[in-house]
This record gives C-alpha cells, sequence and structure tokens, in this order.
C-alpha cells in the first residue's frame, strides 16, 4: 500500500512556521519515510483541497483512503469529509490520529475526548454510495 506524507503548510502557522524544528516529522515518523513514500504540502485542512493528492492517487490507482495523522477536529476530519466527497470510501485508523485540548462553545474539551468523537463520526458517517469507517491500527 501506497504511504502519502501530508503535511500542513501556513505562513499563519506563527508557532510552527515551515522548516522549523515543531514543523518538521517527530524523530519516530522520520525514520518510517521510505524513498518510495509520496510527500504532499497542503494549506488548507483537507489534503484534497488544491494538492497533487487526488491525482496522485489515481496515478498510483489507488481507490479509497485509510487515514491517520493529527488534529484530529481539524485536517483528519477535513480530510475524512473531503475523501467522501470526492467519492472516495475512507477508513479512519482508530489511535494514530492525536490534537491537543481544545474548547468549543466555552466547553473544554480534553484531547482525548476529541479524539474519540473524530473515531465516532468516522463509525456514524452515512454518504451514497461511499463508506466510512474505523478500523483497529494492528489492521496495517
Amino acid at each position: 500500500m501506497p504511504v502519502v506524507w501530508v503535511q500542513h503548510t501556513d505562513a499563519e502557522l506563527e508557532d510552527s512556521p515551515e522548516g522549523s524544528p515543531p514543523w518538521q516529522l517527530i524523530p519516530e515518523l522520520q525514520a518510517e519515510v521510505t524513498p518510495d513514500d509520496l510527500h504532499i504540502f497542503k494549506t488548507y485542512g483537507d489534503a484534497f483541497a488544491e494538492t497533487p493528492l487526488p491525482s496522485e492517487l489515481q496515478r498510483l490507482g489507488m481507490s479509497g483512503t485509510v487515514l491517520c495523522g493529527s488534529q484530529s477536529e481539524a485536517c483528519e476530519t477535513a480530510t475524512l469529509w473531503g475523501a467522501l466527497h470526492r467519492g472516495d470510501d475512507v477508513q479512519l485508523v482508530q489511535g494514530p490520529h492525536t490534537t491537543l485540548d481544545g474548547e468549543g462553545g466555552g466547553v473544554a474539551l480534553p484531547a482525548e475526548q476529541i479524539m474519540a468523537l473524530t473515531d465516532l463520526r468516522a463509525q456514524r458517517i452515512r454518504l451514497p454510495d461511499v463508506i466510512s469507517t474505523l478500523v483497529q491500527s494492528a489492521t496495517f
């Protein structure tokens, strides 16, 4: 299965500008990158929005998306919906996605609750002609 590393790059990311140490892949992930992997940079939460990702997946003959990463409530969710609306089935891998504690509507949300809600959404989304599922990381 081809691996595509998608990384957010945006001048508005003041705390982690492109090329800075916080922007880099963590060493544990850098060790997993192979020369055959693709690396795509995005400026929107949805990894399919204005990136070469759709054409690269088509070139590779891939249908469907297996999704893991960071910012569960932002980039993960945007990419999940982006893939589904493009007509791709999506498997969200439970576990290897993460986020930080957050706040919404004046309610403090621990990261664990945000990640659990993302998992729940992946299980419950129903759209015509596409499937969204939550899979265990041991599957891969």
